[in-house]
């Protein structure tokens, strides 16, 4: 199926994500992948640790949201000062993003609880492939005739992260400028439309004892942009022995037609040593788009160095 032939279904996907959805790229994984919404959450690992993830959304739709991640923190200072590394890639149709962060966080000691504060700076390359485009009316001046164009948007986002052992509570923006997304020269170029938007992320966890050998973990993001529906994911994990982790997440949303949510998600977790954990996660659609995916997956691989002298916790919950 050529991709051209769907311009429709691609101008359909664009207005969903820049209209009425989530801008920033979304995880089922949320939980272990912070860093990238929440700059606070630098150095909170106590040992410097490594995330990869890659996410493949309504897989089978041509020209779908297909995202990777890479972000590496680490305490320094004796565990007051936190440094980080976000690098996150997007692909949604003719589009394609690269966005690096920088972040620094400064942890505070409140008893057997400690307060992260954040800031990162960040640069993103934003390009469209504009032969991968199909003019809806012959002669259409607004799409340009270069293979492709792009721009850097630079940017600064904050955030807050209060953890213990037991919980975690954080609050962030990743992003306070709206810039610009056009690459047209035209009436549109200083539309709200083509406006990167404000997006806050509220999270939360905890962790409790069924028994010696099962633990139940919940944890809940919500997410706000400007224009869009409040969105937001529930999960809860059951952890046998500390090895593995079986749990199930409801993301709200959805579109406007459908009020049963956007999917019902899978995700099962192995500590495979007491540096690794293997995580997988898959996501049955409940909107429409399921009449044309067989549903989104992800997998992602979380690595924490040693120190000398020094154990970690076993396993990380937060």
């Amino acid at each position: 199926m050529n991709f051209k032939s769907l311009s429709f279904a691609t101008a359909l996907l664009f207005l969903t994500t820049i209209g009425w959805a989530q801008q920033d790229v979304q995880y089922t994984q949320f939980m272990h992948n912070k860093l990238a919404f929440n700059p606070a959450y630098a150095g909170s690992s106590g040992v410097p640790c490594m995330n990869v993830l890659h996410r493949s959304q309504w897989n089978g739709f041509e020209g779908a949201p297909v995202s990777q991640s890479i972000g590496f923190q680490m305490p320094l200072f004796k565990e007051r000062v936190g440094f980080g590394i976000s690098i996150v890639h997007d692909q949604l149709g003719p589009t394609n993003s690269w966005n690096a962060s920088m972040i620094y966080s400064y942890h505070v000691d409140f008893g057997k609880s400690k307060l992260g504060i954040g800031v990162q700076g960040s640069m993103r390359n934003y390009r469209v492939n504009w032969d991968e485009t199909e003019a809806t009316h012959l002669g259409d001046g607004t799409i340009p005739t270069s293979p492709s164009g792009s721009k850097f948007l630079p940017n600064f986002g904050a955030g807050l992260y209060l953890h213990s052992p037991r919980y975690y509570v954080g609050l962030s923006v990743p992003h306070f400028l709206k810039s610009q997304l056009s690459l047209v020269d035209n009436q549109f170029e200083l539309s709200d439309i083509n406006r990167e938007e404000l997006h806050g992320f509220l999270m939360a966890g905890m962790v409790f004892d069924l028994n010696s050998n099962l633990k139940l973990k919940p944890a809940a993001l919500v997410k706000y942009a400007k224009n869009s529906p409040l969105d937001f994911d529930l999960h809860a994990s059951l952890i046998f022995f500390d090895k593995l982790w079986l749990g199930a997440t409801y993301r709200g949303g959805g579109d406007l037609f459908n009020s049963a949510g956007e999917s019902i998600d899978a995700v099962l977790q192995l500590q495979l040593s007491e540096s690794i954990r293997l995580g997988l996660a898959y996501d049955f659609t409940l909107t429409k788009i399921r009449d044309y995916t067989s549903g989104s997956y992800e997998i992602m691989l979380d690595y924490c160095f040693h120190y000398q002298g020094k154990r970690l916790t076993n396993p990380r919950f937060f």
